[in-house]
Protein backbone atom coordinates (compact mmCIF):
# COMPACT_ATOMS: atom_id res chain seq x y z
CA UNK A 1 0.00 0.00 0.00
CA UNK A 2 1.09 3.57 -0.74
CA UNK A 3 0.75 5.54 2.51
CA UNK A 4 0.44 8.84 0.64
CA UNK A 5 -2.31 8.00 -1.87
CA UNK A 6 -3.71 5.00 0.02
CA UNK A 7 -3.42 2.86 -3.11
CA UNK A 8 -3.65 -0.83 -2.27
CA UNK A 9 -3.40 -4.11 -4.19
CA UNK A 10 -4.24 -7.68 -3.31
CA UNK A 11 -1.65 -10.24 -4.39
CA UNK A 12 -2.77 -13.49 -6.01
CA UNK A 13 0.22 -15.67 -6.91
CA UNK A 14 2.35 -13.46 -9.21
CA UNK A 15 -0.50 -11.08 -10.06
CA UNK A 16 -2.02 -8.14 -8.25
CA UNK A 17 -5.58 -6.83 -8.05
CA UNK A 18 -6.20 -3.12 -7.57
CA UNK A 19 -8.40 -2.67 -4.50
CA UNK A 20 -8.54 0.99 -3.51
CA UNK A 21 -6.94 4.44 -3.75
CA UNK A 22 -7.60 7.92 -2.47
CA UNK A 23 -7.07 9.32 -5.98
CA UNK A 24 -10.40 9.67 -7.80
CA UNK A 25 -9.23 10.47 -11.34
CA UNK A 26 -6.66 7.69 -11.75
CA UNK A 27 -6.96 5.22 -14.66
CA UNK A 28 -6.51 2.44 -12.11
CA UNK A 29 -10.27 2.45 -11.49
CA UNK A 30 -10.82 1.19 -15.06
CA UNK A 31 -9.03 -2.01 -14.04
CA UNK A 32 -10.57 -2.50 -10.62
CA UNK A 33 -10.18 -6.04 -9.26
CA UNK A 34 -8.39 -7.26 -12.41
CA UNK A 35 -5.37 -9.56 -11.83
CA UNK A 36 -2.39 -7.94 -13.60
CA UNK A 37 1.38 -7.88 -13.23
CA UNK A 38 3.10 -4.99 -11.47
CA UNK A 39 4.69 -4.11 -14.83
CA UNK A 40 1.19 -3.66 -16.25
CA UNK A 41 0.08 -1.55 -13.28
CA UNK A 42 3.14 0.70 -13.68
CA UNK A 43 2.33 1.07 -17.38
CA UNK A 44 -1.33 1.87 -16.66
CA UNK A 45 -0.48 4.59 -14.13
CA UNK A 46 1.56 6.27 -16.89
CA UNK A 47 -1.38 6.15 -19.32
CA UNK A 48 -0.48 2.86 -20.97
CA UNK A 49 -2.43 -0.33 -21.57
CA UNK A 50 -2.61 -3.77 -20.02
CA UNK A 51 -1.10 -6.76 -21.83
CA UNK A 52 -4.58 -7.92 -22.87
CA UNK A 53 -5.40 -4.51 -24.35
CA UNK A 54 -2.10 -4.41 -26.23
CA UNK A 55 -2.76 -7.87 -27.69
CA UNK A 56 -6.31 -6.85 -28.66
CA UNK A 57 -5.01 -3.68 -30.35
CA UNK A 58 -2.46 -5.77 -32.26
CA UNK A 59 -5.16 -8.20 -33.43
CA UNK A 60 -7.35 -5.32 -34.58
CA UNK A 61 -4.43 -3.75 -36.46
CA UNK A 62 -3.61 -7.05 -38.18
CA UNK A 63 -7.28 -7.43 -39.16
CA UNK A 64 -7.31 -3.86 -40.50
CA UNK A 65 -4.18 -4.52 -42.57
CA UNK A 66 -5.64 -7.79 -43.87
CA UNK A 67 -8.89 -6.08 -44.91
CA UNK A 68 -6.91 -3.31 -46.60
CA UNK A 69 -4.72 -5.80 -48.49
CA UNK A 70 -7.76 -7.81 -49.61
CA UNK A 71 -9.32 -4.59 -50.93
CA UNK A 72 -6.14 -3.93 -52.95
CA UNK A 73 -6.51 -7.44 -54.39
CA UNK A 74 -10.21 -6.83 -55.10
CA UNK A 75 -9.47 -3.58 -56.91
CA UNK A 76 -7.27 -5.44 -59.43
CA UNK A 77 -9.87 -8.04 -60.42
CA UNK A 78 -11.77 -5.89 -62.92
CA UNK A 79 -8.55 -4.58 -64.51
CA UNK A 80 -6.51 -6.00 -67.38
CA UNK A 81 -3.94 -7.25 -64.85
CA UNK A 82 -5.85 -9.00 -62.06
CA UNK A 83 -3.81 -10.30 -59.15
CA UNK A 84 -4.49 -13.95 -60.06
CA UNK A 85 -2.17 -16.93 -60.68
CA UNK A 86 -1.33 -17.63 -64.31
CA UNK A 87 -3.14 -20.59 -65.89
CA UNK A 88 -0.86 -22.45 -68.28
CA UNK A 89 -3.31 -25.03 -69.66
CA UNK A 90 -7.05 -25.76 -69.62
CA UNK A 91 -9.25 -28.70 -70.63
CA UNK A 92 -10.98 -26.79 -73.46
CA UNK A 93 -9.92 -25.44 -76.82
CA UNK A 94 -9.88 -21.66 -76.60
CA UNK A 95 -10.86 -19.30 -79.37
CA UNK A 96 -8.55 -16.89 -81.14
CA UNK A 97 -7.31 -14.14 -78.79
CA UNK A 98 -8.98 -15.91 -75.85
CA UNK A 99 -7.01 -16.57 -72.67
CA UNK A 100 -7.96 -18.12 -69.33
CA UNK A 101 -8.25 -15.90 -66.25
CA UNK A 102 -9.54 -18.12 -63.45
CA UNK A 103 -10.37 -21.79 -62.95
CA UNK A 104 -12.38 -22.95 -59.94
CA UNK A 105 -12.95 -26.52 -58.74
CA UNK A 106 -15.94 -28.18 -57.05
CA UNK A 107 -18.58 -25.81 -58.43
CA UNK A 108 -22.27 -26.75 -58.44
CA UNK A 109 -24.46 -25.64 -61.33
CA UNK A 110 -28.01 -24.87 -60.19
CA UNK A 111 -31.07 -23.93 -62.23
CA UNK A 112 -34.75 -23.26 -61.47
CA UNK A 113 -37.02 -26.20 -62.21
CA UNK A 114 -40.82 -26.12 -62.33
CA UNK A 115 -42.40 -28.23 -59.60
CA UNK A 116 -46.10 -29.08 -59.82
CA UNK A 117 -48.09 -29.71 -56.65
CA UNK A 118 -51.58 -31.22 -56.72
CA UNK A 119 -54.09 -30.29 -54.05
CA UNK A 120 -57.00 -32.68 -53.62
CA UNK A 121 -60.64 -31.67 -53.72
CA UNK A 122 -63.37 -32.35 -51.21
CA UNK A 123 -66.41 -34.38 -52.13
CA UNK A 124 -68.73 -32.61 -49.75
CA UNK A 125 -71.64 -34.06 -47.81
CA UNK A 126 -74.64 -36.04 -49.09
CA UNK A 127 -77.93 -35.56 -47.26
CA UNK A 128 -80.96 -37.74 -47.98
CA UNK A 129 -84.03 -35.52 -48.00
CA UNK A 130 -86.63 -38.07 -49.03
CA UNK A 131 -86.87 -41.42 -50.69
CA UNK A 132 -85.00 -41.16 -53.97
CA UNK A 133 -83.89 -37.55 -53.30
CA UNK A 134 -80.32 -36.77 -52.06
CA UNK A 135 -78.76 -33.31 -51.67
CA UNK A 136 -74.96 -32.90 -52.22
CA UNK A 137 -73.29 -29.85 -50.58
CA UNK A 138 -69.84 -28.36 -49.93
CA UNK A 139 -67.79 -30.12 -52.61
CA UNK A 140 -64.66 -28.57 -54.20
CA UNK A 141 -62.57 -29.55 -57.20
CA UNK A 142 -58.91 -30.52 -56.92
CA UNK A 143 -56.32 -28.18 -58.44
CA UNK A 144 -52.70 -28.23 -59.55
CA UNK A 145 -50.18 -25.47 -58.78
CA UNK A 146 -46.69 -24.92 -60.22
CA UNK A 147 -43.68 -23.04 -58.82
CA UNK A 148 -39.93 -22.92 -59.41
CA UNK A 149 -37.39 -24.55 -57.10
CA UNK A 150 -33.61 -24.20 -57.39
CA UNK A 151 -32.18 -27.65 -58.14
CA UNK A 152 -28.61 -28.96 -58.35
CA UNK A 153 -27.89 -29.88 -61.98
CA UNK A 154 -24.23 -30.95 -61.97
CA UNK A 155 -20.86 -30.51 -60.27
CA UNK A 156 -17.60 -29.61 -61.96
CA UNK A 157 -15.16 -26.84 -62.91
CA UNK A 158 -15.85 -23.20 -63.68
CA UNK A 159 -13.49 -21.55 -66.17
CA UNK A 160 -13.55 -17.81 -66.78
CA UNK A 161 -11.74 -16.40 -69.80
CA UNK A 162 -11.67 -12.92 -71.28
CA UNK A 163 -14.55 -13.96 -73.57
CA UNK A 164 -16.57 -16.75 -71.92
CA UNK A 165 -17.71 -18.44 -68.73
CA UNK A 166 -17.62 -22.21 -69.07
CA UNK A 167 -18.91 -24.85 -66.70
CA UNK A 168 -17.49 -28.35 -67.22
CA UNK A 169 -19.48 -30.95 -65.30
CA UNK A 170 -19.61 -34.72 -65.45
CA UNK A 171 -22.94 -34.61 -67.32
CA UNK A 172 -23.38 -31.01 -68.42
CA UNK A 173 -21.26 -28.38 -70.17
CA UNK A 174 -22.40 -24.76 -70.15
CA UNK A 175 -20.90 -22.06 -72.35
CA UNK A 176 -21.78 -18.40 -71.67
CA UNK A 177 -20.67 -15.52 -73.88
CA UNK A 178 -19.70 -12.76 -71.44
CA UNK A 179 -21.15 -10.05 -73.68
CA UNK A 180 -24.58 -11.76 -73.53
CA UNK A 181 -24.76 -11.45 -69.76
CA UNK A 182 -27.65 -9.20 -68.70
CA UNK A 183 -27.14 -9.25 -64.93
CA UNK A 184 -24.92 -10.79 -62.25
CA UNK A 185 -25.93 -11.22 -58.63
CA UNK A 186 -23.25 -12.21 -56.14
CA UNK A 187 -23.51 -14.28 -52.97
CA UNK A 188 -20.98 -15.34 -50.35
CA UNK A 189 -20.62 -18.72 -52.03
CA UNK A 190 -21.38 -18.02 -55.68
CA UNK A 191 -23.09 -16.01 -58.40
CA UNK A 192 -26.35 -15.91 -60.32
CA UNK A 193 -26.13 -15.08 -64.04
CA UNK A 194 -28.96 -14.00 -66.32
CA UNK A 195 -28.10 -13.98 -70.02
CA UNK A 196 -30.02 -12.64 -72.99
CA UNK A 197 -30.35 -15.96 -74.84
CA UNK A 198 -31.72 -17.97 -71.89
CA UNK A 199 -35.02 -17.41 -70.09
CA UNK A 200 -34.06 -18.67 -66.64
CA UNK A 201 -30.94 -17.77 -64.63
CA UNK A 202 -28.02 -20.06 -63.83
CA UNK A 203 -26.38 -20.33 -60.42
CA UNK A 204 -22.75 -21.28 -59.90
CA UNK A 205 -22.31 -22.19 -56.24
CA UNK A 206 -19.24 -23.26 -54.27
CA UNK A 207 -16.66 -20.64 -55.27
CA UNK A 208 -15.69 -20.51 -51.58
CA UNK A 209 -14.35 -24.06 -51.95
CA UNK A 210 -11.38 -22.35 -53.63
CA UNK A 211 -8.78 -20.02 -52.16
CA UNK A 212 -5.85 -17.88 -53.24
CA UNK A 213 -2.71 -16.69 -51.45
CA UNK A 214 -2.15 -13.00 -52.10
CA UNK A 215 1.09 -11.11 -51.46
CA UNK A 216 0.92 -7.38 -50.75
CA UNK A 217 4.28 -5.76 -49.96
CA UNK A 218 5.57 -8.99 -48.45
CA UNK A 219 2.42 -9.68 -46.43
CA UNK A 220 0.76 -12.97 -47.37
CA UNK A 221 -2.91 -13.77 -46.82
CA UNK A 222 -4.91 -16.86 -47.72
CA UNK A 223 -8.26 -15.65 -49.04
CA UNK A 224 -11.38 -17.64 -49.91
CA UNK A 225 -13.06 -16.65 -53.15
CA UNK A 226 -16.59 -15.24 -52.91
CA UNK A 227 -19.27 -14.18 -55.34
CA UNK A 228 -18.28 -10.52 -55.28
CA UNK A 229 -14.76 -11.39 -56.49
CA UNK A 230 -16.11 -13.50 -59.35
CA UNK A 231 -18.52 -10.73 -60.28
CA UNK A 232 -15.68 -8.19 -60.47
CA UNK A 233 -13.63 -10.51 -62.70
CA UNK A 234 -16.55 -10.94 -65.11
CA UNK A 235 -17.49 -7.24 -65.16
CA UNK A 236 -13.91 -6.38 -66.06
CA UNK A 237 -14.22 -8.53 -69.19
CA UNK A 238 -17.42 -6.92 -70.51
CA UNK A 239 -17.01 -4.83 -73.66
Amino acid sequence: MCNTCKTSFKQENNLYKFINTAITNTPLWNYYNQPLTMEEWDRITEGGLSNGEIEQAQREELARIRDSDIQVFMDTLSTDNPMLPQINSVDLLLKKNEHPILELENITLQEPRAVRVSRGGYGGTSIRIAKGITLHTGGTRGRSESHDEIRNIDNGKLLITNKRIMFLGSNRTTNIDINKIVSIEDYLDGIKIQRSNKQKPEYFIGVDNNSITINIEGRQHNVLFNGEMIREIIIGRLN
